[in-house]
């Protein structure tokens, strides 16, 4: 569905992808470059337009499906029952090696800092 062969990403999906990423990308940290606006005019602007453009309901709504999804999807038997989630949390995902999980986590904008903790790399 997101990729076209077993390593290349269709551009649809990466288009989508970056286009959501951007949209809600949270301002960058101080000592960054370029350094953050102290001007907190932008940010409101954003959140009002994003407001509006997923109202709060419909979020939740979605959300409440996805959680029930993920449920459903955790009780199936050909799941090992360990959310993806929690098995990311613990460095691996079943059914990837692991050079194929560490790809997965670039692809996904995660990053292991120099103690090997899984953060996410919002640079």
């Amino acid at each position: 569905m997101f990729a076209s062969s077993e390593t290349t990403e269709k551009p649809e999906w990466t288009r989508l992808r970056y286009e959501a990423l951007s949209e809600f990308r949270i301002p960058p940290v101080y000592g960054s470059s370029p350094p953050p606006t102290l001007d907190p005019a932008p940010y409101k602007q954003r959140i009002e337009r994003l407001k509006h453009k997923y109202p709060y309901k419909d979020v939740e709504s979605n959300l409440l499906k996805c959680l029930e999804h993920f449920w459903i999807l955790n009780c199936s038997e050909n799941v090992s029952g360990k959310p993806v989630l929690v098995q990311i949390e613990e460095g691996r995902l079943a059914g990837f090696t692991n050079a194929e999980f560490e790809e997965f986590l670039v692809r996904v904008g995660v990053k292991r800092d120099d103690k090997g903790i899984l953060k996410l790399d919002l640079t």
